[in-house]
C-alpha cells in the first residue's frame, strides 16, 4: 500500500540545513573555547588544605545568563577538561581565606577540575577575601550547610528526587 520513497533535499536546502549545523556547532564550540571575563587569578594558589563551603553540590551549572558553563554538568566540563577542550584556566576557582582557612567558593569548578585530575597546583584561584558580595555568598553556604568558618574537607553530589532531566547528544558524521 505504502512504498518508501527516498528523496534527496534540494540543493539550496542541504546548503541551508548543514549552514544552520554549522553555525549551532560553532557556537556551542566557540562558547567552550573563550574564557568568561573573570578578574585576573593565580595558578597554584589553591591549596590541597583548602575546604569546602557546603557538603554537597547540584552537578548542573547554574543556567543564569552570563554562567560560565551554562547549562552543563560538572561531568561534562570534566570530561571536556580531559579532552582539552577546555583549559584548566578557563575554570577560575574562587576563594576566601577566613579565620585562618581557605574555602573555596566554586564547588562545582572545584569538582570538574578535580574529576578531571587536575592537580590544585594547576588551578587558577581567584581571591575574593574582604569582597563583600563574595563574604556574604561565603557566609550563606557556611550557614545552609551548618558549617563552621573551618568547612568540609569534601563534598558529595546532591540528589534530587524528582528532577526532570534532559540529555542530549549528537555525533559528526
Amino acid at each position: 500500500m505504502f512504498t518508501e520513497k527516498k528523496f534527496r533535499l534540494g540543493a539550496a536546502a542541504e546548503f541551508f540545513l548543514s549552514l544552520s549545523l554549522s553555525y549551532g556547532i560553532s557556537k556551542v564550540l566557540r562558547s567552550l573555547r573563550y574564557a568568561p571575563k573573570t578578574p585576573t587569578g593565580a595558578k597554584g594558589t589553591i591549596t590541597d588544605e583548602a575546604y569546602f563551603a557546603q557538603r554537597t553540590y547540584k552537578n548542573a551549572f547554574s543556567n543564569e545568563p552570563g554562567a560560565a558553563f551554562k547549562g552543563m554538568t560538572v561531568d561534562q566540563v570534566a570530561d571536556a577538561l580531559q579532552a582539552k577542550i577546555i583549559d584548566p584556566r578557563m575554570v577560575p576557582v574562587d576563594y576566601i581565606n577566613r579565620e585562618g582557612k581557605m574555602l573555596i567558593l566554586n564547588t562545582r569548578s572545584a569538582q570538574a577540575l578535580t574529576q578531571a585530575k587536575i592537580p590544585r597546583s594547576e588551578w587558577i584561584g581567584v581571591n575574593r577575601t574582604s569582597n563583600p558580595h563574595f563574604e556574604a555568598r561565603l557566609s550563606g553556604q557556611l550557614k545552609r550547610n551548618k558549617l563552621t568558618s573551618s568547612g568540609t574537607p569534601t563534598v558529595k553530589p546532591r540528589v534530587l528526587n524528582n528532577e526532570n532531566t534532559y540529555e542530549f547528544s549528537f555525533s559528526l558524521v
